[in-house]
């Protein structure tokens, strides 16, 4: 049995097609998925999106529960506020 020797030369350089396979189709990848991640979010929470705007005529507020920590990757959760439940109640009930 023989035993394949171990890479001679470790930190030879990457050839071109095997770096944009890699690495550069990753993060593209990524790049696109994170865009389309944060044009939904933005969409979803601007004043003309439909269901802000019956929120907001009926009483309600774009709002958030937590404040996320300076310098650490977190996320923050979006919620519609209202200043009782009564309202916040006959709001949900209405959507």
């Amino acid at each position: 049995m023989t035993i394949a020797p171990a890479n001679p030369n470790p930190g030879v350089h990457m050839s071109t097609t095997m770096f944009l396979v890699k690495y550069l189709g990753t993060s593209l990848v990524a790049g696109v998925l994170g865009g389309l991640a944060m044009e939904l979010a933005m969409w979803l929470i601007s004043p003309d999106h439909p269901l802000t705007a019956r929120v907001t005529s009926l009483g309600g507020r774009l709002t958030f529960r937590e404040v996320p920590d300076q310098g650490a990757p977190s996320g923050v959760c979006l919620t519609y506020e209202f200043d009782d439940l009564a309202r916040a109640s006959e709001t949900a009930a209405a959507l």
